[in-house]
Order: structure tokens, then C-alpha cells, then sequence
């Protein structure tokens, strides 16, 4: 997991799952000096506004960090994903990545 100085990174999986674990990693990389992102500071807003904030900062990243433990990832995560190959989002998946799990609940 290398960094270019001045890259904005999301960390984005499921955090209904590994949020814990997320948030522990956003804040490890933080001390590092690393300028990351995760879903942490919109969760005291409406669902439907935090997720389009959340969205908005993958917009502005240069890599998304997927938080693929056990190769969990789930339906909000895929379309993140998606979202950021189509706008050209470096994309790197913390996990050795196996089959994508059929679940799509998060």
C-alpha cells in the first residue's frame, strides 16, 4: 500500500460489517500523514445525503482503498467500485482478492 505525496484516498467496504476495523485503518494511514478519506464523518447526516457526500470524495480521490476482508464486498461497495474505474479512480483492494461474495446486502 504505497502513497504518492498529496494523494487523496477513500477507504471505502462494508461498514455495517468492518467499521471498526475501517475506521482504525483511516486513522492509522492519518498518522502516517496520508490524506484519507472514509464514510465516518456523514453518518450523523440523513442516509441519502451522507451517501452523496461520500460519493462526492471518490469523485475527488485518486485511489479508492477497498476494505475487502474475507473477500466480503458488498452491493454499496460494487457500485463505488464501478463508479470509480468509470471515472478513472485508481481502485486497490486491501485484501487478496478471491470471487466477489453473490451477497449484496451491507
Amino acid at each position: 500500500m504505497g502513497n504518492q505525496l498529496g494523494q487523496i484516498i477513500v477507504i471505502t467496504g462494508s461498514t455495517k460489517r468492518f467499521g471498526t476495523e475501517i475506521y482504525a485503518l483511516a486513522e492509522s494511514m492519518r498518522r502516517k500523514g496520508e490524506f484519507v478519506i472514509d464514510d465516518s464523518q456523514f453518518h450523523l447526516l440523513p442516509e441519502h445525503i451522507g451517501r452523496r457526500e461520500f460519493i462526492k470524495r471518490i469523485c475527488d480521490a485518486d485511489r479508492l482503498l477497498v476494505y475487502n476482508k474475507n473477500g466480503y464486498i458488498g452491493f454499496h461497495t460494487r457500485l463505488e467500485i464501478t463508479l470509480a474505474r468509470v471515472i478513472g479512480v485508481d481502485v486497490e483492494f486491501l485484501f487478496p482478492r478471491g470471487e466477489m461474495t453473490e451477497e449484496f446486502t451491507e
